[in-house]
């Protein structure tokens, strides 16, 4: 098919098919290779081929619109990584549960650890189980009131740390 030469150039190329025969083996191959759409130039063509393509260049528009918010939001993501990596306070992401998703390069090192160590830890094992008990947790209380909280805690190296606790919404 000559859509196969057009796709070699532009894989992103949008179409409409147009036919004189209404061959549902042609529509199902044209619909396989991206038509947007498939006409069959019948007595119903002159009224349908408008709405056709103004719905056509609302898909194209709304799919160019999703691309280049999808990009905006990779570059977003990229830059946040470069910041949380190369900082040096220790960042650590917790889920609901008091379990670390996610921790920055600067925390890991502090703790000695690695990735596959640290990540489903629970904050008490990371730090030492530092609270009394579940209910001095300030992280869980974070978790819980949505308001950010800020505590310090002595580590197994008796180094006091302040610890900012920011709910993520």
């Amino acid at each position: 098919y000559f859509i196969n030469r057009l796709k070699e150039i532009n894989e992103n190329i949008e179409f409409i098919v147009m036919t004189g025969f209404g061959d549902e083996k042609l529509a199902v191959e044209m619909m396989k290779l991206g038509a947007i759409d498939y006409l069959v130039k019948d007595e119903s063509f002159r009224q349908l081929i408008v709405p056709v393509i103004k719905q056509a260049l609302e898909k194209v528009k709304l799919k160019n619109e999703l691309l280049l918010s999808e990009e905006a939001l990779r570059e977003s993501e990229a830059e946040k990584r470069i910041i949380l990596e190369t900082v040096s306070e220790l960042v650590v992401y917790y889920n609901t549960d008091l379990e670390i998703q996610w921790a920055n390069p600067a925390f890991m090192s502090y703790f000695s650890k690695v990735t596959d160590d640290i990540i489903s830890c629970f904050c008490c094992d990371v730090w030492q189980r530092a609270c009394a008990d579940e209910s001095e947790c300030l992280l869980k209380k974070t978790i819980e009131t949505g308001t950010k909280n800020k505590f310090e805690r002595k580590t197994f190296d008796n180094k006091i740390w302040v610890v900012n606790c920011y709910p993520i919404q």
